[in-house]
């Protein structure tokens, strides 16, 4: 049974009284996918800030050519989540057949690399990439499930300690069938830094011709330092990260009822025999 599966159960359950354990749910299998291992040190006390202690296996690797790597695929198709890190070497993805690999995958998956994002790699944006340095993000949709908790002050968050520099997408979201969250906090500069697809669009944008998202996306510009997470967010940074993971491995509440109905009924038959 999915960890998934089992939180949606464990809440139906402490509302039937039929006593299912918590402690019985398998823990949430995330898949890193990096070139440098080091850098995502940082995200698994993170995650079990959210899950828990000892609630998050791992599995790190850069995973290139995987749509031929049927080793990789069942890896990564067997994750709850795979979180791709911005110290990526983007150019090892862009074989004929990997971009479309990737984007039809039905797991959901938080991209952190602006190089990843652009139009010659997988194409969720039409643009390419460019450096921002910067403290702060402009809010485009303060009412998007990543901002729940989060409150704006001139239409601006602050999502890091100080100014540090990273790559951002140099697309002002023309195109996009996603939401633009965040961008370039810049006057006048739209470019993303944050956007998010909940998995039924046709394609990520208008004139992307690599397929759409087989799951729920979510592209989150981030330093390629291995201490951006764990030193330098701000406790809004990391509360817009944490709802960013939520959004992406919870289901909706619909699916939710529909999934604890069916795991109500694997229980009973588990209990008659």
């Amino acid at each position: 049974m999915s960890r998934i599966l089992a939180l949606t159960i464990a809440s139906t359950l402490v509302l039937t009284g039929l006593g299912y354990n918590i402690a019985d749910a398998a823990p949430l299998n995330v898949v890193y996918v990096t070139h440098t291992p080091d850098s995502m040190t940082q995200y698994t006390p993170f995650l079990e800030g959210i899950f828990g202690a000892g609630n998050v296996n791992s599995t790190t690797g850069n995973f290139v050519n995987a749509h031929t790597d049927g080793a990789q695929q069942a890896t990564l198709e067997a994750a709850d989540l795979i979180i791709i890190g911005r110290q990526t070497t983007s150019g090892d993805y862009a074989a004929v057949g990997e971009p479309e690999y990737w984007n039809a995958l039905n797991v959901p998956i938080l991209l952190h690399s602006a190089y990843l994002v652009r139009a010659n790699r997988l194409y969720w944006l039409t643009g390419g990439q460019r450096g921002l340095t910067s403290d702060s993000l402009d809010i485009d949709a303060p009412s998007d499930p990543i901002m729940a908790g989060v409150t704006p002050v001139g239409g601006e968050v602050k999502i890091y300690g100080a100014s540090v520099g990273y790559s951002i997408s140099s697309e002002a979201g023309t195109g996009i069938l996603g939401t633009i969250v965040a961008s370039d906090p810049a006057a006048g500069d739209n470019d993303v830094v944050i956007a998010r697809w909940d998995g039924t669009e046709a394609n990520y944008s208008s004139s992307s011709d690599k397929g759409g998202p087989g799951n729920r996306r979510i592209f989150f510009a981030t330093p390629d330092s291995n201490d951006w997470l764990s030193v330098h967010m701000t406790a809004d940074g990391k509360q817009m990260l944490t709802n960013s993971i939520n959004y992406l491995v919870v289901p909706e509440p619909a699916t939710m009822s529909l999934l604890a109905l069916g795991g109500l009924a694997i229980l009973r038959r588990r209990r008659r025999c």
